[in-house]
């Protein structure tokens, strides 16, 4: 049994499985076990993945699309390794990712789950920016006020996610929910170096963006922890959508999505450049 296993689920990823694939393979760390489940493509996502599979790396089809949330926890699940890597199809992992992680957590034993910073890639694999995690402030309202994880970058102990599982019903925002539920009685760390290539295109989607807000606002009003906290931050949400709303009319898409990224100087851009290709060439 390898000691990590990593979960893909895909769903219409033809454009970006194989490089996502790949960057498992390029992975420096080599004791892992790879699974890609299928949620119902109606692309080549299906065939793609067919090409990798080894004896490391497993294909699971039932022909049903049954959503995100549903694929994490059957992922997690059928895992049976003392450590579980979570990854969306459209990112790139860097070729040390799990190598630093799993150093961390094995040094670390108090440690539940570790996340890490992330550059930013457009649907052309340019590097277009960098996301900085951290951890300012605990529990639900240090969460709900600051953030914390870049979803696709954590990784942690398998019984962890066993244990808390991701909840039905938070579509779109099912990872603020779980760190919110579980971290009063979890350890979470951060690698503030960038360990992930996350894909994020340079148009926002308002549609999704309002389906994220509305079960944001799901959440505040179940972990805020005072009603003074849960008004502001409810105003703060409405508020987001309505700039939001009128960008878009406006079409200043791009000017929405900027504010979520840090930017970063050509030399930084050429140097993330050359270790994206490492990871998928």
């Amino acid at each position: 049994m390898a000691a990590v296993t990593i979960g893909i689920p895909f769903y219409n990823n033809e454009e970006t499985l194989k490089y996502a694939i790949q960057s498992v393979i390029n992975q420096t760390y080599v004791d892992w076990h790879l699974y890609l489940i299928n949620d119902g493509s109606t692309d080549r996502s299906l065939e793609i993945a067919r090409q990798f599979e080894s004896s490391k790396i497993k294909i699971i089809d039932d022909g049903e699309n049954k959503g995100l949330i549903s694929r994490l926890n059957q992922l997690i699940d059928i895992s049976e390794s003392e450590y579980f890597v979570r990854m969306d199809a459209d990112d790139i992992m860097v070729p040390e990712r799990i190598e630093r992680q799993i150093s961390l957590l094995e040094a670390r034993p108090e440690i539940d789950l570790a996340g890490a910073s992330a550059y930013i890639i457009n649907n052309n694999n340019s590097v277009t920016g960098i996301r900085i995690a951290s951890i300012r402030g605990g529990g639900p309202s240090g969460i709900l006020k600051n953030g914390l994880f870049i979803h696709p970058t954590v990784t942690g102990r398998t019984r962890w996610f066993k244990k808390y599982k991701y909840k039905e019903g938070f579509y779109r925002a099912e990872d603020l929910e779980l760190w919110c539920r579980s971290s009063e009685t979890s350890n979470f760390a951060i690698i503030k170096e960038p360990l992930l290539f996350y894909r994020d295109s340079s148009l926002m989607n308002l549609a999704k963006y309002k389906e994220s807000s509305k079960t944001v606002r799901k959440i505040i009003k179940l972990y805020a922890n005072s009603s003074k906290q849960k008004v502001i931050l409810l105003f703060k949400e409405n508020f987001k959508i309505s700039v939001y709303t009128i960008l878009d009319l406006l079409r200043f898409t791009k000017v929405a999505n900027r504010r979520r990224n840090s930017s970063i100087d050509q030399l930084q851009a050429e140097k993330a450049l050359a270790v994206l290709r490492s990871s998928i060439n």
